[in-house]
């Protein structure tokens, strides 16, 4: 990628910083994870916060009874809306970038996809 050079197109520009965030994360904990405790995914602490704090916190040797004053932290939306509407899959982003970031993916054979299923993507860190 970085022999494409820079660009001012803001749809690619977009797309190499969604590669960067989505895969360069993933990939340093897949190659790292024996340094890890636990695994906490952004999706399950959406989905259940009780569930996956406490697995968290348990992990960690923290006690339970701290988690009403953690779940606090879970009351405002801290990316202001960026991803849409808490809650919901409704994105604010085109699919002409999600189809180029897909295309980097593939490119680089990186084995994710934007709108790949729950299922696979935790096949992933197994």
């Amino acid at each position: 990628m970085i022999q494409e050079g820079c660009t001012i197109d803001q749809k690619v520009a977009m797309s190499r910083i969604f590669l960067f965030n989505y895969w360069c994360v993933i990939e340093q904990y897949i190659k790292n994870k024996s340094s890890y405790e636990t695994m906490l995914l952004y999706e399950d602490l959406c989905t259940n916060p009780r569930e996956a704090l406490a697995n968290v916190f348990s992990a960690l040797n923290i006690s339970l009874d701290n988690i009403p004053q953690a779940l606090c932290a879970t009351k405002d939306d801290s990316q202001q809306g960026f991803f849409g509407k808490r809650g919901s899959n409704e994105s604010k982003h085109s699919s002409n970038v999600i189809d180029m970031v897909d295309k980097k993916f593939q490119k680089y054979k990186i084995p994710i996809q934007i709108n790949m299923s729950m299922e696979d993507f935790r096949k992933l860190f197994d």
